[in-house]
């Protein structure tokens, strides 16, 4: 088929200057995706188990003009990284953020600006210090912040026979140390006159090993997966799978920013500053759940660890000691620094991230 991935290859090499935070949760008013009203045929989302797991991420053809990361249609991803606002007025409601996928301006982001400038005036009257009053002011509207999300076509290789299923997750959680392990690898390969498998590519690619943790986080129980490397596959993909896997941009719902405002507020306005044509871009139905056409499970192996992966854990652990790790929140510290919006202001930061072996 020779699909070109030149697309994707291209967005991380300026990958290091664009690391930006994430949110989380999930919320069950209308959502950013639209994935079909009939529940049977709808795609099926990977629910991972705590433990260690073996996944595939497979590539998708573009079908629509308004793929975020500017893949053109009839062009190949792998993920659809999407800025969303989540539990948006009384029916929490998730839409994407207009103003950070270039959609024209967005009421929310209007709003949170309008709020923050007079906040902060507010904070600098209290305090001396202005670059923390800036700080504070900015913690108490950060739930008007949207927050960038990640959806991928995946396989569970412990469970191949459920198909292609799709999978979402916070970028940083998921898809920004899923890319640093991926260039950390390929720099390493390139030192030695080889090259490391680019782990998106259904043809050549690799399967990727997560850990799967079980976590709580404001009264919610969920399972938190993390990117730990990379392993050859036992069989490639042939170029069918890509006729297996979702076109992720055509259930991306761009609304219009009369739409925002009016789930925002909780009511309609009779003088809004926000008149725009609606998408005539209309979500593509949900295809019904796709099985693949090969891609056997991996047999269980212990794969033994190199000399620097051994030499990183061992640094870890004994800055972590060293440290006398306290997480203030009552989180893992040294493992989940930087995971939760709490980190953003702990006193503790610098000693964790010493902790976490970054």
């Amino acid at each position: 088929m020779g699909l070109d991935y030149g697309a994707v290859r291209n967005r991380y090499s300026g990958y290091e200057k664009n690391v930006i935070d994430d949110g989380n949760g999930y919320t069950m008013g209308k959502q950013a995706l639209f994935l079909g009203d009939d529940k049977e045929s709808r795609p099926k989302f990977w629910k991972p188990e705590a433990g260690t797991r073996l996944v595939d991420i497979l590539p998708y053809k573009v079908t629509t003009d308004n793929h975020p990361s500017g893949t053109p249609k009839g062009g190949i991803d792998y993920v659809l990284e999407m800025w969303v606002h989540k539990n948006v007025g009384p029916n929490k409601d998730t839409f994407i953020c207009l103003e950070k996928h270039n959609k024209g301006r967005c009421p929310i982001c209007d709003d949170a600006r309008e709020q923050f400038n007079a906040l902060f005036e507010e904070k600098k009257r209290e305090m001396s210090d202005e670059r923390k009053a800036f700080g504070e002011a900015k913690k108490e509207l950060r739930d008007l912040e949207p927050k960038r999300r990640v959806v991928y076509n995946l396989v569970d290789l412990e469970n191949p026979e459920e198909g292609v299923l799709l999978y979402e997750a916070p970028w940083f959680w998921f898809e920004k140390p899923l890319v640093e392990h991926f260039l950390n690898k390929q720099k390493l390969a390139k030192t030695r006159g080889k090259e490391f498998p680019e782990f998106w590519r259904h043809d050549a690619g690799s399967s990727v090993s997560l850990n799967c943790t079980q976590e709580k986080f404001a009264g919610r129980e969920f399972v938190k997966s993390t990117p730990m490397g990379f392993e050859d596959r036992d069989e490639q993909y042939d170029d069918s799978v890509i006729d297996m896997t979702y076109s992720l941009d055509s259930f991306l719902v761009i609304p219009t920013a009369a739409e925002v405002k009016e789930a925002y507020m909780g009511f309609s306005s009779e003088e809004d500053s926000y008149v725009e044509e609606p998408s005539k871009e209309e979500p593509a139905p949900a295809p019904k759940t796709k099985s693949l056409p090969k891609a056997a499970p991996k047999a269980e192996e212990k794969k033994e660890m190199t000399r620097e992966e051994r030499l990183a854990m061992v640094q870890a652990k004994k800055a972590k000691e060293a440290s006398g790790g306290d997480c203030p929140s009552g989180y893992t510290f040294g493992d989940d620094y930087l995971a939760y919006d709490e980190c953003v202001d702990c006193p503790k930061t610098a000693e964790c991230e010493q902790a976490c072996g970054i």
